[in-house]
């Protein structure tokens, strides 16, 4: 899922809810954060809070570029400069040092499925 304003998008909340009792999950989300950023961590708190009867075996957040104009408009809101400001960083993400730590998470979820 898109992180969207340091949450799961109301699109996908609903199915994130009604993942069956049990079921393996692992999230993979894309931002315009910085890797382990407050944002990304407060988007993967809530998909987790949301799947609460899904067994979650890991999460993986991967910075992307961010549409410029979003960019714009939030560098003049006070309260979203500063996150607008680390958002432009992410130009050229996914790069190809997220995409090898992707297929990591990737290959280690698919063993956690095997356990």
């Amino acid at each position: 899922f898109p992180v969207l304003a340091h949450s799961v998008p109301g699109k996908v909340q609903p199915f994130i809810k009604g993942l069956p009792e049990g079921q393996k999950v692992a999230f993979f989300s894309t931002h315009g954060s910085l890797r382990g950023g407050q944002l990304p961590k407060q988007a993967f708190e809530h998909a987790i809070g949301l799947a609460s009867s899904a067994t979650i075996l890991g999460h993986f957040g991967c910075r992307g570029s961010v549409d410029q104009k979003i960019i714009d408009a939030l560098m003049q809101k006070p309260e979203h400069s500063a996150w607008a400001q680390e958002a432009q960083s992410a130009e050229g993400h996914p790069d190809q040092g997220d995409v090898e730590d992707a297929k990591k998470f990737a290959l280690e979820m698919i063993a956690k499925i095997g356990s």
